[in-house]
């Protein structure tokens, strides 16, 4: 992955539309490469240590995997058969036709699902 790849996405345009300082684009994907590279596990055992209920957004089409996605859910209680038992206090949302960047500018969706985890 290179920066190249960047240049002209809705990403680069999302980046100028806040950024204080624009000259600042190329570093801040070289970072952002760079970080994504190195593996992170927080660790299964520790995610279903979490008692505090989690809400989970993200993008059909965002990048992440789906299947890791829905294993976190299940760490955290979730993915129960609710019609027969209690609903689990964390959730997932995957919101359609959307990527990792678009997910973003999509508050309505986003405030919805928060304010219904909220209550």
């Amino acid at each position: 992955m290179k920066p190249a790849l960047f240049e002209n996405s809705p990403m680069q345009q999302a980046y100028e539309a806040v950024a204080p300082d624009k000259t600042k684009w190329t570093k801040f994907l070289e970072q952002m490469i760079s970080l994504a590279q190195q593996p992170y596990d927080l660790g299964d055992a520790n995610i279903a240590k979490i008692s505090s209920p989690v809400l989970l957004i993200a993008g059909d089409n965002d990048g992440l995997d789906k299947i890791e996605l829905v294993k976190t859910y299940q760490l955290l209680g979730g993915e129960v058969v609710g019609d027969f038992g209690q609903m689990p206090k964390s959730q997932l949302a995957i919101i359609p036709g959307q990527s990792h960047v678009s997910l973003i500018g999509q508050t309505g969706s986003i405030l919805g699902y928060l304010n219904s985890f909220l209550k």
